[in-house]
């Protein structure tokens, strides 16, 4: 009977520990264009508009993470986890803008990216009390079956039909 109530027991602190790994590995979504924290930790998912580019927000974030694609072109909808160089996680959350602002003291960090349709991609960068350093995460141009294709300019600027089409 003993034995009956350690294994009950001991099933009961496993589903327990299953369940607390669930909700440490499922990404917190952060809003878009408003600056927030997790685990005493600034950030801003932003980058979807023009403007983005000149807001001055260097001088209150330390890195950018940007997702780009194959061709360039910004990548949304990214799950972000965020590292310490002991490979600590700090936070996992999901951005659906281009650009994650973090404010991180001086060290060395690791994130993991995943995007929908695309294997992860994993970068080690540093950060500082100087100034924002640009870290970009870049993924293949084929991402889960399709191409991407970038529109080609021609006759003045407007987009070939022919090449839209093939």
């Amino acid at each position: 009977m003993t034995k009956l109530k350690f294994i009950a027991a001991l099933a009961s602190a496993s589903a327990l520990s299953f369940a607390a790994d669930a909700a440490i590995d499922t990404p917190q979504k952060l809003p878009i264009d408003k600056p927030t924290s997790v685990d005493n930790i600034r950030l801003e998912c932003t980058g979807v508009g023009t403007g983005d580019r000149d807001r001055s927000l260097t001088k209150n974030f330390s890195v950018r993470l940007e997702t780009v694609g194959g061709y360039g072109q910004y990548l949304a909808n990214g799950d972000v986890t965020l590292r310490d160089r002991r490979g600590a996680q700090l936070l996992n959350v999901r951005c659906d803008a281009p650009w994650l602002m973090i404010k991180l003291g001086p060290g060395r960090y690791g994130a993991s990216v995943a995007l929908p349709g695309a294997a992860p991609r994993d970068v080690w960068f540093a950060a500082s009390d100087r100034g924002l350093h640009d870290v970009y995460v870049r993924f293949p141009s084929k991402m889960a079956g399709r191409e991407d294709r970038m529109m080609r300019p021609s006759n003045g600027g407007a987009a070939d039909e022919a090449h839209k089409q093939s």
